[in-house]
């Protein structure tokens, strides 16, 4: 076989492939900090994650994130035609009617009615997501189809027309759809959902609850009530605010050296790749975080940057108000992650430190990636 034909068969093979990839391009990350990636489907209550090789099942409660992949429309840059619950929940659907009472979306027989007591905002055409957030939230008016934010009640919406009474320039009138890109009535009041569901048109819930159908999943968002999902359709299902909570997003209270001098600079969170962060913190700071209530177990991942000098040994500790509930082996530069995974039970202050595991063993920050606290 020539060159040219050796090269032409490379490419054959890598065409060939292309639709396994494609079935291959979702993944699932679990709450220790593990990822598999593979085709993702329901098999049972479980979501399988199936490879070249083999196939995986976990729990939907071992979940943080799972992603359907085919590239889905959840992290699009603009909501499309929809309401936006006062969750912040978002529901897609061309809107047919405002009576004053509901909003119709969609189409006969799957017609919605959305009572407007649970509406925050009504998207009439696709409005780029940071323009509806920098609208205050609280205040009322209308987001113009250049961004602009014209703030006033609103007093009616009838025949394509929204009439707002400005504190300004008194009762105005305008079109929808063309002048005026969405209304906003009410601002956000976000609870704490155990899922974030996710559709590939843009549709995202939050979730009380959901249960795995033959065909999907069904689910209760705090808001809207019962919907549905077909598995074909999702786009992606994250653990919500109601059962974990990243430290990483909480400000410590406290971080101080051995001697008790202030470390705040020494500590920051870093992007490790992959959408995963880690808390940073100097070797012998000890990092102190509240515990939100109602959160009683710590799981995370422990390293020391390869950077570091190879002498350096860091022992990773974790203290429940006051004592030390968790101690690890020295962890060396490189090597790799630990999982740990700590019962908090009733504390209500957590402290990490990394210190070095002997005088002479060198100090390097000490990484603790992905830390999560979890709700029963």
């Amino acid at each position: 076989m020539n060159s040219r034909s050796a090269g032409l068969g490379k490419w054959v093979c890598l065409l060939c492939l292309l639709p396994l990839l494609r079935c291959w391009a979702g993944s699932v990350r679990l709450l220790n900090g593990e990822t598999h990636s593979g085709k993702v489907s329901f098999s049972g209550n479980a979501l399988a994650v199936t490879d070249a090789t083999a196939t995986a099942t976990f729990d939907l409660a071992n979940i943080l994130v799972a992603d359907f992949g085919e590239n889905g429309a959840s992290e699009a840059a603009s909501f499309p035609e929809g309401v936006i619950l006062s969750n912040g929940s978002f529901v897609v659907g061309t809107i047919r009617a405002l009576d004053g009472l509901t909003v119709q979306l969609g189409a006969a027989p799957q017609q919605t009615a959305v009572p407007m007591s649970s509406v925050s905002a009504v998207v009439f055409s696709p409005t780029p997501r940071a323009t509806i957030s920098r609208v205050p939230n609280g205040k009322t008016g209308a987001v113009f189809s250049d961004g602009d934010f014209f703030e006033g009640e609103i007093s009616g919406i009838k025949n394509n027309i929204v009439t707002i009474n400005s504190p300004l320039f008194g009762p105005q009138r305008f079109a929808v759809g063309t002048r005026v890109s969405a209304v906003v009535l009410r601002g956000i009041q976000p609870g704490a959902p155990r899922y974030e569901i996710s559709a590939k048109n843009g549709t995202r819930y939050f979730a009380s609850d959901l249960m795995v159908t033959g065909d999907g999943i069904a689910l209760n968002d705090t808001v809207f009530g019962q919907a549905k999902i077909a598995e074909k359709d999702l786009d992606e299902i994250r653990a919500g605010s109601g059962r974990h909570q990243l430290l990483s997003d909480l400000k410590p209270v406290a971080a101080v050296t051995a001697s008790g001098a202030d470390a705040t600079k020494s500590v920051s969170v870093q992007d490790e790749g992959d959408g995963l962060r880690a808390l940073s913190a100097g070797a012998n700071v000890a990092v102190s975080y509240a515990i939100p209530p109602g959160f009683n177990t710590f799981l995370c991942r422990i390293a020391v940057p390869q950077e570091s000098p190879p002498r350096t040994r860091l022992v990773f500790s974790v203290s429940c108000d006051g004592i030390i509930v968790f101690r690890s082996n020295p962890v060396a530069p490189g090597s790799n992650p630990q999982n740990l995974r700590v019962n908090l039970g009733t504390a209500r202050r957590m402290t990490l430190r990394a210190e070095p595991a002997q005088p002479d063993s060198g100090a390097a920050a000490g990484k603790w990636i992905e830390p999560i606290l979890l709700h029963p």
